[in-house]
């Protein structure tokens, strides 16, 4: 859930209202341009959004352009990432927060304390209330961040 500027990690509109929930961070920005004549997307903080997400940058790259069905590159000028086409702010933030509602919370508490496993399809443990829990299949983003997973436990 976006509220201004910020991000609120939790599926539960009530804490926007909780002036100390700490599950927030800086929201992405977007910028549109015009590259060669086409129109595209720029996601201008994707470095330090996906730190604070702490989430790996090419799990939210492939999520993206997948959901949106468009290709992605790099601006070499300030190593920026865009996404060919003109995208509203709303549509890809709503693609995010969906994203993390699935990957990132804690079905239980609802807390983005979760470790993910990758042991015959997704699972996790929530380091908060000590639920475990799996990740239903979906085929979209489901093999890639499961293969991430792997890479990052070997």
């Amino acid at each position: 859930m976006i509220q201004e500027d910020i991000m609120y990690l939790a599926r539960d509109e009530d804490v926007l209202f909780d002036f100390n929930y700490r599950y927030k961070i800086k929201a992405p920005t977007f910028s549109q341009q015009m590259k060669k004549g086409k129109p595209i997307t720029i996601f201008e903080n994707i470095d330090e959004f996906s730190e604070k997400l702490i989430c790996n940058k090419e799990i939210l790259i492939k999520l993206i352009s997948t959901c949106l069905s468009c290709q992605n590159g790099v601006i070499k000028e300030n190593n920026s990432i865009f996404f060919k086409g003109h995208y509203e702010d709303e549509v890809i933030n709503e693609i995010i927060c969906n994203f993390i509602k699935k990957y990132m919370l804690c079905e239980e508490c609802d807390k983005p304390e979760i470790k993910l496993i990758s042991n015959r399809g997704i699972t996790y443990i929530c380091d908060a209330c000590g639920n475990e829990g799996s990740i239903e299949y979906d085929q979209k983003i489901y093999d890639f961040v499961e293969k991430k997973i792997k890479q990052k436990a070997s």
